[in-house]
């Protein structure tokens, strides 16, 4: 493989990786905080928990942005799988 070859494939690579986090970012972004979602949504809070603006479903997951272990964290509904807030 010649070296011009092994660069574009190398420079490849990295805007791939960085156009995903971007992607990620950005969605993890339009999301409302929990206060954001609470205000918008009071009828979610229940006195054990919050629930899905969508369905209703009380059971809500957590999911890491980037891995389990991740920091930035989407709260999303078990019963219909909405996006509903962040961390």
């Amino acid at each position: 493989m010649s070296q011009e070859m092994f660069w574009l494939i190398f420079i490849g690579i990295w805007v791939i990786a960085i156009a995903n986090i971007m992607f990620r970012l950005l969605r993890f972004y339009s999301l409302p905080s929990l206060k954001t979602y609470i205000r918008n949504h009071p009828d979610c809070k229940t006195q054990s928990g919050i629930a899905c603006c969508h369905c209703g479903s009380k059971s809500i997951r957590l999911w890491g942005l980037t891995s389990p272990e991740s920091i930035l964290k989407i709260f999303l509904c078990n019963h219909c799988g909405s996006r509903l807030y962040r961390n």
